[in-house]
């Protein structure tokens, strides 16, 4: 039985080279950056090339670069740390209704302390209305968050309008407000990272979607930017984020990134013909197929409804037979919920509990698309009411 793997949405296996580079310093060189011997001394060496080196390919100053444990911490440090350390300014928010949850459920708790969060609504495809964005901005809003590439459809925001808008309403008052955000986890290697000609003031990655370890990620913040610290204690990475820095994840994250870019042009030209061909294949051997996602998106996702069958059981028997993928159904031990991004679209519930993403990655190959296909008929045969 053949082994396909296409969820690199929600998780990306470890570069062998990048576990390479962190390698000395999950063993030898395990000293405490903050040490001042011979062992700490060269571990705050190792964190500080890491940083200059994803600085450089950002285009930020090494001391905009805060690490953290991912892609939620960042996230949740971007929204509560501008809410907290700017309420005194303002307390409207603006997000777009398709965020992580790391965002929706930290703005559902600045409305319980008083906040007032708009919700961007999104069409068919995933995407924002730049008019309704503008229609929402108040004297009062403070922060701006939209994902740059979204996670479950793959549609790309258009960043540089949004901060053109943004740059005009600064313009026209006495603060630098509204700041902008953006949840970055997906675009790297994809997508132009440069904070500045995107325009943004934060931004968040994952070193986790990018083949890179788990457990770090980053949030860039634009100096002269105050952010109420959520962790506090020793003083770490000026102040913003207390803890002994994790040095291997740093070191991986930095060259996770690097590999990422380098192979961006090529890369993205191999999956987008891939993808491409698979969406014209599903079409083409699944009768009633809907493809949710558009050409215009992350050449790495695609996503589709069958509104006869039940997405959640067709991934069971898809991977009974060798094949990873998720479904757009978010659900936990606690509760069974439909996907709030797909609801946000305005899918039917027949096609939300009928969904499927499929995410291709670095090892995706023609022969795993025939496979998926034709397993997929097949699956479906038995799946059909």
């Amino acid at each position: 039985m053949r082994s396909v793997y296409l969820d690199y949405a929600a998780a990306t296996p470890l570069d062998a080279r990048v576990q390479k580079v962190m390698n000395p310093f999950l063993a030898k060189e395990f000293g405490n950056p903050s040490s001042i011997h011979s062992y700490g001394v060269r571990a705050k060496k190792a964190l500080e090339h890491a940083r200059n080196s994803i600085a450089t390919q950002l285009c930020v100053s090494p001391k905009e670069i805060v690490f953290t444990s991912g892609g939620t911490e960042s996230n949740n440090m971007a929204i509560l740390g501008i809410a907290h350390a700017y309420r005194v300014y303002g307390r409207d928010i603006i997000v777009s209704s398709t965020e992580h949850p790391s965002i929706i459920e930290s703005c559902k708790y600045l409305e319980k302390q008083g906040f007032h969060v708009t919700y961007l609504s999104v069409n068919r495809s995933g995407a924002i209305d730049l008019d309704e964005l503008k229609k929402a901005l108040t004297p009062h809003t403070i922060l701006i968050s939209i994902v740059y590439a979204q996670n479950e459809t793959g549609v790309i925001h258009p960043l540089r309008d949004i901060s053109k808008i943004l740059q005009r309403t600064k313009q026209q008052s006495s603060h630098h407000f509204p700041f902008f955000h953006t949840d970055a986890s997906q675009a790297p290697g994809y997508c132009d990272l440069s904070i500045v000609r995107l325009g943004v003031d934060l931004m968040t990655l994952h070193a986790g979607k990018m083949y890179g370890p788990r457990g770090v990620g980053l949030l860039s913040v634009r100096s002269g930017i105050h952010i109420q610290p959520l962790l506090y204690g020793g003083g770490q990475q000026g102040a913003l984020r207390a803890g002994t820095e994790n040095v291997a994840g740093a070191v991986g994250f930095a060259k996770a990134l690097e590999y990422a870019e380098r192979m961006s042009v090529k890369e993205t030209k191999r999956l987008t013909r891939l993808r491409d061909m698979m969406v014209a294949r599903l079409q083409k051997s699944i009768p009633g197929i809907i493809i949710n996602s558009i050409p215009e998106g992350l050449p790495t996702i695609i996503h589709v409804s069958l509104p006869t069958i039940d997405g959640e059981a067709c991934v069971m028997y898809l991977d009974a037979r060798g094949i990873a993928v998720s479904t757009g159904s978010a659900c936990s031990s606690v509760a069974r919920k439909q996907s709030h991004i797909l609801e946000a679209m305005g899918l039917f519930p027949h096609e939300i509990k009928g969904s499927l993403r499929f995410s291709l990655g670095r090892a995706t190959t023609h022969q795993d698309i025939d496979y998926t296909i034709e397993t997929l008929k097949k699956v479906l045969t038995r799946l059909q009411p």
